[in-house]
Order: structure tokens, then C-alpha cells, then sequence
């Protein structure tokens, strides 16, 4: 409730939140610790309760509103080495079109956006690592990651991609879509070929054959991004305690944007695909 007071009291009325925090701890099941799960749990879910639950009160009195969850595709891919990335998302999903289902006769909206492989800054910086131990280019690593793990798009999204989506979900124009999660990954959850390899990666005795490739990528497996374009650093901190303190701490990266009208949306919808810009090399 703070947080809302504080907002509103800033930027005016809240007719639009784009949920966007996230972290990661990508590790095999095994050797992820309780820290880790609870770390994950807090930002990755807990953040969009307790930023969404004192907003969307105000966005039913007014009859208007527009709430969007960043997610990953980590949700469609159960995969072990995911498990922190896709298992609350997932429940994300789940939360996300009940609550859609209540409030959608209200003028209010909640979708989810699942994107794939992006020019983030953390995937640039792993990338770019891996280009100058290989003594190649982040463009050369990034075109290697797309055809091992079969992207039919054959490259990753731009930030464009998925901000023009979202600004589109923000708008007057997307009233009747409510309670959907939408995929932006160059089609690779629809790859057969992908859904193949997965299964053989998972497999005993993968072939050697892949080993070749996977030795440039293993050093960096653990903290790829497969997701949310902000997935960086913990932006909660460790030592908050309190429910305040937690509350404020797993919010601190959503996005909140003030009330705007179809006369504005043109602006703030810039603005919106402006957060998601990321440097390229």
C-alpha cells in the first residue's frame, strides 16, 4: 500500500503496470540450495502479488486498466537446468488468468509475455565473454547458439520485439485480450527439431557429437537468460527480513506507468518500448 501511495502521489493515477523483475539461479536441482529457491520465489513471483494487489483496486474503480507480466518460454520448457526460471513462472501463468478471468468484465486486463533468446545486457556480457575466449564475435557466438538449439529465426529478439508487443497490450486497442500468455521467441517452442533435441539433451549418454558445440557454451550454461529481459543481478538484496522490507525489496525493478489516455498512448508506448532498449555491441 505504501508503494501505491507513493507512486500515485509521484506520477498520478496508475492505469498501466508492467511487471518486470526477475532473477535467476540456474543450476541442476541437486545443487540448488533453499536460498536460492527462496531468492527466485520472492522476485520472480512474490514481486507481482505485491506490486499488482495495491494498483489494481484503483484500475477497477475507474473501470480501466492494463497489466502485463514479463516472463520466459522456460515456462513451456520443463527443463532441469531451468527449474528456478520456468517453475514460478509458471505459477505466474496459472495466477495470472484467474485473476484475468475476475476482473475482465471490469475494463481490466493481465497478460503475460513469454519471451525467448534476447540481446539483453546479461546475455551480451555472457556472449561477449565467450567471443573473446574463443577468440570470435558475440555475432558468431549468438549465430552458433541459434543453430544448436535450432531457432527457426535464426538469431535473437531485439528488444523492439518485445516492447512493441507489450506496448500494444497497453493500449485501448487490446481490450478484449486478457488472460493469455504470448510467446515472442522466433518460434522455437513450435520447433519439432528443438522439442527432439531437448529430449535427447536430457537423456543419458547424450551423443558426442554435440560436444564440440557445447564446450564453448558450458563455461557460461549457468547463467544464461532464457526469459525476462531484465533476468540480471538480485535487485533484493539479502538480508531483508521484515514484510515491508521483503515487499519493497522484490518490487524494486517492476515498472510502473502513470495513467495515460488514447491521446498520450503514443508517447508513453515509446517510452514503454524505450525501457527494454539494451546497448548492442
Amino acid at each position: 500500500d505504501r508503494l501505491a501511495k507513493e507512486a500515485e502521489a509521484a506520477m498520478g493515477k496508475i492505469d498501466i503496470l508492467v511487471n518486470n523483475a526477475g532473477i535467476t539461479r540456474d543450476a541442476t536441482f541437486r545443487k540448488l540450495s533453499y536460498a536460492d529457491w527462496d531468492a527466485v520465489l520472492r522476485v520472480n513471483l512474490d514481486s507481482v502479488f505485491n506490486v499488482t494487489r495495491p494498483f489494481i483496486d484503483g484500475m477497477l474503480e475507474r473501470g480501466w486498466g492494463r497489466i502485463v507480466n514479463i516472463a520466459t518460454i522456460a515456462t513451456k520448457y520443463p527443463l532441469e537446468l531451468r527449474i528456478l526460471s520456468g517453475g514460478p513462472r509458471a505459477a505466474l501463468i496459472n495466477y495470472t488468468v484467474a485473476v484475468a478471468r475476475r476482473v475482465a468484465a471490469d475494463g481490466v486486463t493481465l497478460n503475460n509475455v513469454l519471451p525467448g533468446m534476447f540481446h539483453t545486457a546479461a546475455v551480451h556480457d555472457q556472449f561477449t565473454e565467450t567471443a573473446r575466449r574463443n577468440g570470435t564475435t558475440y555475432d558468431i557466438e549468438v549465430s552458433k547458439f541459434a543453430e544448436f538449439h535450432q531457432i527457426p529465426a535464426k538469431r535473437f529478439g531485439e528488444a523492439r520485439d518485445v516492447g512493441s508487443l507489450v506496448a500494444w497490450l497497453c493500449s485501448e486497442y487490446a481490450g478484449y485480450m486478457t488472460g493469455q500468455s504470448l510467446v515472442v521467441d522466433g518460434a522455437t517452442t513450435n520447433n519439432n527439431v528443438v522439442q527432439a533435441n531437448i529430449v535427447g539433451l536430457n537423456a543419458a549418454g547424450t551423443a558426442a557429437a554435440t560436444n564440440s558445440v557445447t564446450e564453448s557454451l558450458s563455461a557460461d550454461a549457468s547463467d544464461l537468460q532464457m526469459g525476462n529481459p531484465d533476468e540480471q543481478a538480485d535487485p533484493s538484496g539479502s538480508a531483508a527480513t521484515d514484510q515491508h522490507s521483503r515487499m519493497n525489496s522484490s518490487c524494486r525493478e517492476a515498472s510502473i506507468i502513470p495513467s495515460v489516455s488514447p491521446r498520450n498512448l503514443a508517447s508513453r508506448s515509446a517510452s514503454l518500448i524505450g525501457r527494454f532498449s539494451v546497448p548492442r555491441a
